[in-house]
């Protein structure tokens, strides 16, 4: 399961090339050239009489069992996905279950962004209501009952000229509550590039519906949650913070930094990536100005308490200096990888840093190749999963362990990609084209085998999302 976010105007946002939140479209029913001699600090994880024989009995017969009636297990879903038609906006969300059968929950006006709650029995999405404005959703994977939960009513504006609608959204684990922030448009529409976000934090209840505030209005900027749903940390154009997910024990400025360029009319916001059980977050910190001469990024590991570990400093640009950024981090925070471009422009090096308990990290650079993009580590932090388009046309999906000595190919023939989710530690879900065409279609494969067709004859409109 990932995090989504609205991707409304993403078409035109992406030709801009200004946005770098993305943002959901939706609708009502009826929608490292880095030096290995880098010193880092030590990053070792809290990972953290006989009894007496009886006789027995006389044997007797055994009375007659009752025919045993099976109550059928609640359907559950493995992996969801979202698919509209541009022209007319009409759309439905789709769940596959553990068997791979697909059921319809939801016909909707350009539903997006599919997020798949930790039990399995609901799927919230956005669904747009008019150019700008949307509105989160949610259904059970049962189907059949979407309902509204959050939109402008919920969310008023004090300005009469501005709308509100809800941005990005995360399930809390062990929870039907998810946590979302929100962004706002204009009465008349959108008006141009720009982030127009509230950098506010909210819960909802998906079961009762009920809407609570978290951090106003100017309080935060782009969040995430723990896996364990009990931290959100906060992260705003000067710092970070963490809060607990009912709002309480705010943790202000664990770390503060320098605002920093971007060239462009939204804000950066430095990425929190959590360790899996939840007790710490990692972040890399560019330099304020990630064009000069001098840059670099910091690295720093953030325990739930507040407490700050540096990690030490990249000689990199890694805000534009990679297709890779910025660094991702290994669900147990021991790896990152992240890619700098050759100033030849002959392709881009795929850095894999394993942090050491001792300090220190060792590096291993693949590399330079052309066409690259990373899409995330497995669960268990042991594959990184990329692909590589040398030629611009014809690419081919890739698995690399920690150490990126040992690369096993995947999917080939691949002429595009738009997501690819790890289901498991072997296995990857993505959307992606094979063979040519413009036709999107949804694939399931594991290591050592051919991809499985889930479903096919998807557009550029789909989304999708894994229950991992």
């Amino acid at each position: 399961m990932r995090h989504k976010f609205v991707p409304l105007l993403a078409l035109a946002l992406a030709m801009l090339a200004c946005s770098v939140i993305p943002s959901q479209p939706t609708e009502i029913p009826g929608g490292i050239e880095t030096s290995a001699a880098a010193t880092l600090t030590a990053l070792a994880p809290t990972l953290p009489p006989a009894t007496d024989t009886v006789e027995a009995p006389p044997a007797t017969e055994p009375p007659t069992a009752a025919p045993a009636t099976a109550t059928p297990a609640p359907f559950g879903c493995a992996v969801a996905y979202s698919d509209f038609v541009f022209e007319t906006g009409a759309g439905s969300v789709t769940c596959l279950g553990g068997d791979g059968a697909p059921r319809v929950l939801a016909t909707a006006n350009r539903p997006a962004s599919p997020l798949i709650s930790p039990d399995g029995a609901l799927v919230a999405f956005s669904v747009e209501v008019s150019e700008g404005i949307s509105q989160l959703w949610v259904v059970s994977a049962a189907g059949g009952d979407a309902r509204p939960l959050v939109g402008a009513d919920q969310l008023p504006s004090a300005d009469p000229t501005l709308v509100n609608s809800p941005g990005h959204y995360e399930w809390l684990a062990g929870t039907h509550t998810l946590a979302f922030d929100s962004r706002f448009t204009f009465t008349g529409g959108p008006v141009g590039p720009g982030e127009y976000i509230n950098r506010d934090l909210w819960t909802v209840n998906a079961d009762s519906g009920a809407v609570s505030a978290v951090l106003p209005a100017g309080a935060a900027g782009a969040f995430a949650a723990s896996p364990d749903g009990q931290n959100i940390a906060i992260s705003r154009p000067e710092g970070l913070d963490l809060v607990n997910a009912d709002g309480t024990n705010y943790r202000q400025n664990v770390i503060t930094f320098p605002s920093i360029i971007t060239y462009s009319e939204y804000q950066y916001k430095p990425r929190p990536q959590w360790a899996a059980d939840g007790t710490f977050f990692s972040v890399s910190i560019p330099s304020p100005d990630p064009m000069a001469a001098d840059v670099s990024t910091a690295l720093y590991r953030v325990a739930v308490d507040g407490t700050v570990t540096p990690l030490g400093t990249l000689p990199a640009n890694t805000v534009f200096g990679g297709a890779i950024n910025p660094p991702l981090f290994s669900a147990n925070g021991q790896y990152a990888v992240y890619s700098q471009g050759m100033a030849d422009g002959s392709g881009d090096v795929m850095h894999t840093l394993q942090f050491l308990a001792e300090g220190g990290f060792g590096d291993t650079a693949v590399g330079p190749d052309q066409g690259r993009q990373g899409w995330g580590w497995s669960p268990d932090s042991a594959q990184f999963a990329y692909t590589l388009f040398p030629d611009g046309v014809t690419g081919q999906l890739f698995a690399a362990a920690t150490t990126a000595e040992t690369v096993t190919p995947l999917a080939a023939g691949l002429t595009a990609v738009r997501d690819l989710e790890w289901e498991n530690g072997a296995t990857v879900v993505f959307l992606g084209i094979i063979g040519g065409g413009d036709v999107w279609s949804l694939y399931r494969q594991t290591l050592g085998s051919d991809p499985v067709l889930l479903a096919g004859g998807l557009s550029l409109q789909a989304y999708m999302d894994v229950r991992n």
